[in-house]
């Protein structure tokens, strides 16, 4: 591993596009790095956006293994007995919303135009009878296949919330916080992470907010450090109540996607990996990039405090922390 070159990495895309605090953490063969433009590696709080996917998988598979569901249940089997689920819903499984192959858009255009009432807090002005309404009135579905839907991840989190009867940050907090130790770790902001939230800037540069989710959670609403993500990164290498689980997750499912896990790019090739799995993350002040290989024992992090994406700089890093 080329510690020179990540951090030369680092401080060049850092300054490039003017992020004030941009943290990556390093696992290999069973070591942690952390690295950052500052050089100051402090306990500080990020927002993960859509790296929240990875966990809404783990937890589903928990409910797999808990045998409160299969990856063949439908949406039928789960929600009817409660909700009124269109024809063409109906058949959609645990497994299609899981690999983004559910027919279902990434967000619907009803959903679309209400976000555009708060372009600064998109999801707030969503309501859980939005999903339910749109389940039932929707009468079209689109091709079964790979089309990224934040609103499948989403009712994913219910789907969660239904199983359990527990809100789904309590889920995260029993299922996955807990047992791996992530302590400064939260479903939306939370007396664990408000006091160390870093500040969010815009790609303008303007301060921003955290992103308020109560519907859609399952799909971005992660806030954690680097620290506990790293704890979250170890346990798919080291003996650990989840390691089962997690290393479920990272088989893959089909040609672009494992569980929650995009699959490799040609790019990873080039970079010696046989085998990789990555997700990423952007909110409207925050950024996020996770990259995982089994093969070479190697995982790496980014987390920025600015809405730009960082899939570049991981891409980057690839070359690098093999």
């Amino acid at each position: 591993m080329q510690i020179d070159k990540i951090q030369f990495k680092i401080n060049k895309f850092s300054t490039k596009n003017s992020i004030k605090n941009l943290q990556v953490g390093v696992y290999k063969d069973g070591e942690i790095f952390r690295l950052s433009n500052s050089g100051n590696i402090s306990h500080q709080a990020f927002e993960l956006a859509s790296i929240t996917k990875v966990f809404t998988g783990c937890a589903i598979m928990i409910a797999i293994e808990e045998n409160k569901i299969s990856l063949n249940t439908t949406l039928e089997q789960i929600l009817s007995n409660k909700f009124e689920i269109s024809d063409s819903f109906k058949s959609i499984t645990i497994e299609e919303l899981l690999t983004h192959c559910s027919g279902l858009p990434n967000l619907p255009h009803l959903f679309l135009e209400k976000m555009q009432t708060n372009p600064t807090d998109p999801y707030s002005v969503l309501q859980k009878d939005d999903v339910f309404n749109y389940l039932s009135l929707q009468q079209t579905l689109g091709k079964k296949r790979y089309c990224y839907s934040n609103f499948g991840y989403g009712l994913l989190g219910l789907i969660l919330e239904h199983i359990y009867v527990f809100s789904y940050a309590d889920i995260m907090t029993k299922k996955i916080f807990d047992p791996l130790n992530m302590q400064f770790s939260s479903i939306g902001l939370s007396s664990k992470t408000e006091n160390i939230l870093e500040q969010g800037y815009s790609v303008e540069g303007k301060e921003t907010t955290i992103w308020q989710d109560d519907v859609l959670a399952g799909a971005g609403s992660l806030i954690s450090t680097c620290d506990d993500m790293m704890l979250f990164i170890k346990a798919h290498f080291a003996s650990n109540s989840l390691k089962n689980i997690l290393n479920t997750i990272l088989l893959p499912q089909t040609k672009k996607m494992a569980i929650s896990w995009h699959r490799q790019g040609w790019l990873g090739r080039i970079a010696g990996y046989k085998t990789y799995l990555w997700h990423n993350g952007c909110t409207g002040g925050y950024s996020s990039y996770i990259t995982l290989s089994i093969e070479k024992k190697t995982a790496f992090l980014i987390l920025s405090s600015k809405g730009i994406i960082v899939d570049e700089l991981g891409m980057d890093l690839l070359h690098y922390v093999s």
